[in-house]
């Protein structure tokens, strides 16, 4: 088992920490149906962040090019933690990137679940 698959696999286990987080999250706060939805939609958008940096530098000056940046900050970016690419080629795999990346996996999810925690604690039994 090379780096690179190891890398892919720690990756993985980032998303579904952030992801797992996240619908705890939204279960404390809604419906099943609205929080299975919230949840995949953080899936989605969270995999599709590096659009908005794209969008950003095509965008011309303006107001969404701005909306564009602020979103790309703000919003958790899980395909920082996507190393397949690498693990299917056989390519080196950056350490501190993938340092990083679970490092904001796990941020991500200590704000996920310190959200449904104090959501928790208010709500009465």
């Amino acid at each position: 088992i090379g780096v690179g698959f190891m890398a892919a696999i720690a990756g993985l286990f980032g998303q579904l920490a952030v992801l797992v987080a996240a619908s705890l999250f939204f279960s404390t706060v809604a419906s099943p149906l609205v929080a299975s939805g919230a949840t995949l939609a953080v899936f989605v958008v969270g995999n599709s962040v590096p659009i908005l940096a794209e969008f950003r530098e095509v965008w011309e000056p303006g107001l969404a090019r701005e909306l564009a940046g602020v979103l790309y900050l703000t919003l958790p970016n899980l395909a920082n933690c996507s190393f397949f690419a690498e693990a299917s080629h056989d390519l080196p795999v950056d350490g501190p990137r993938t340092l990083l990346a679970l490092l904001t996996a796990a941020a991500w999810s200590s704000v996920f679940l310190a959200s449904a925690w104090a959501v928790f604690r208010r709500k009465d039994l």
